[in-house]
């Protein structure tokens, strides 16, 4: 059996809009897809161009929109991490809780590798995220990481990394934030085995901000 022909043609289509004038009503985003040529011979007219360029506008900020409302998404997210973090770090009684917290956390729901405390005092603690601050001298040629007002990431070259992770570190790339608790100091520092994962261009507000409330913490326990 010969099957009808459902193939719409301009005439049919002609005869719908006339049918239903309202039909573009309500359906804008429709509208701003189409395209009208306005019959001006071989040039482009004018109006068509500014139609054009409008349109090229309207996408780009359309785009810039969906971008602004993904980081806004992505915060969110952080800081609800970040936020659950801190409130748990608010009620350890000991260093030994403050480097398990600090590496639950930060290996579980900020895909960090390695955790790691440096500090200039950590006493007796046998914790394996705790150890103590290298010498001054094995750390002269970075000296600056301790100064530093905010957190620092980025490739450094295996020594550092075997340096402050230790010998059997597998880390590519990193981020270090200075903490200054009481009369010590020490560095929070963060590993990955991929090497693009910390980069020297990466925001570090929400890494600067838990070093210094982990600098806080140390503070009260030193104190206790």
């Amino acid at each position: 059996m010969e099957q009808p022909n459902t193939q719409l043609t301009e005439e049919d289509v002609e005869r719908f809009l006339s049918l239903n004038p309202r039909f573009f009503h309500g359906r804008e985003k429709l509208l701003r897809s189409m395209r009208i040529p306005h019959v001006s011979g071989k040039a482009v007219s004018l109006l068509e161009r500014q139609n054009a360029l409008l349109r090229e506008d309207i996408a780009e900020l359309n785009q810039r929109l969906e971008t602004l409302i993904s980081h806004a998404h992505e915060n969110d997210r952080l800081f609800n991490r970040l936020r659950s973090l801190v409130l748990d770090l608010m009620v350890v009684s000991s260093l030994s809780q403050l480097a398990e917290q600090l590496h639950l956390h930060l290996t579980r729901h900020f895909n960090v590798d390695e955790v790691r405390l440096l500090l200039s005092a950590p006493g007796t603690t046998h914790a394996p995220w705790i150890a103590p601050l290298p010498e001054a001298d094995a750390l002269e040629p970075h000296n600056d990481l301790l100064s530093q007002a905010k957190a620092v990431c980025g490739a450094f070259d295996q020594q550092l990394s075997q340096l402050l992770l230790g010998p059997d570190t597998q880390s590519q790339s990193l981020a270090m934030a200075s903490m200054h608790y009481d009369q010590c100091y020490g560095l929070l520092v963060l590993g990955s085995i991929q090497k693009d994962y910390f980069r020297n261009s990466m925001d570090t507000l929400f890494l600067t901000y838990l070093s210094d409330v982990t600098a806080r913490v140390l503070a009260h326990l030193s104190n206790q």
